[in-house]
């Protein structure tokens, strides 16, 4: 698993990050030519996954779209944004309180973050069991607490990652990306595409760019969420893992080269042992239930 970073005084272009992606990809073909590589981009991460893909031609077996930026050009705020890194010091550093309601979802922030902190600090099941109108009529200033938490977090991680002059090239990498992926591009992207979008995505039109990119795509399939903004993979809702498998979209395993043993086989049956390609990791309530169901065990044999 490998993660791209592109560090805050970074400077390099779309064009120039997707062919250090293709070249990435390329140099794990080589050296183990049936590995499968599999690229996963988020919001601006879609878009330079997409050029990418479509550098790397053949190099990549699947691709993984969360809100791609693809669709930027098209948003309202492409407008606007040109702007944003001329604005007075005071009023850049009160951006991202402006955009919070565009960039992610206040209200389900709030409700997590209430989740870990009511009931004398016992977590709750889950965010979705917070009653926000119950608590602004009975504990107004937990609700306060709670959204000032989340909005002042934010704002200092958005400041931190995007000083002005990065945000004016990160602009610059959609523009130029968005006008470099034109249909001849993505005629290159030949493998199983899964696209992700939220139809309350206030940032970007993503539920018509999935629509798109199926359309445009050879072998796309699209997975859209009610009610999910635009930071797809932060929501609670979406279960990365299980659409990846419910889709068929994980790569199949190349076969195995035969030994000259016989191989251990099931009871009862010929079928030699497979590796299990269904398989998928646990989540966090499955690992909480797994514990509860072990927990009275482990005292009773420890």
């Amino acid at each position: 698993l490998e993660c791209l970073t592109i560090p805050a005084s970074d400077r390099t272009s779309a064009l120039n990050l997707a062919k250090i992606i293709a070249s990435r990809v390329a140099t794990a073909k080589r050296e183990q030519p049936n590995r499968s590589v599999c690229l996963l981009g988020e919001s601006m991460g879609g878009l330079l996954a997409l050029l990418a893909a479509s550098e790397a031609a053949g190099n990549v077996d699947r691709l993984y779209l969360a809100n791609p930026a693809s669709s930027f050009e098209r948003a309202p705020i492409a407008a606007v944004a040109p702007s944003f890194p001329i604005f007075p010091e005071p009023l850049y550093e009160a951006l991202p309180l402006v955009l919070a309601p565009v960039l992610i979802d206040p209200v389900k922030s709030t409700r997590r973050v209430i989740a870990r902190t009511v009931n004398d600090g016992e977590a709750m099941t889950s965010a979705d069991d917070v009653d926000l109108n119950a608590l602004l009529t009975s504990d107004p200033g937990a609700v306060a607490d709670a959204l000032l938490t989340v909005l002042t977090g934010f704002q200092r991680t958005l400041i931190e990652c995007l000083p002005k002059a990065t945000l004016a090239h990160r602009l610059e990498i959609l523009r130029d990306g968005c006008a470099a992926l034109d249909d001849a591009a993505l005629a290159r992207i030949q493998c199983k595409t899964l696209v992700l979008a939220g139809d309350s995505d206030l940032l970007l039109p993503s539920a018509e760019e999935a629509t798109r990119l199926k359309q445009a795509l050879p072998n796309c399939v699209t997975r859209t969420y009610s009610g999910v903004s635009h930071a797809i993979l932060q929501d609670p809702s979406v279960d990365f893992s299980r659409v990846v498998q419910e889709y068929s979209c994980y790569p199949s395993l190349p076969a195995r080269r035969r030994r000259r043993r016989n191989k251990p086989t099931h009871k009862n049956s010929n079928e030699p042992l497979r590796r299990f390609d269904n398989w998928l990791p646990p989540r966090e309530e499955d690992l909480a239930s797994a514990k509860q169901f072990l927990d009275p065990q482990r005292r009773l044999h420890s």
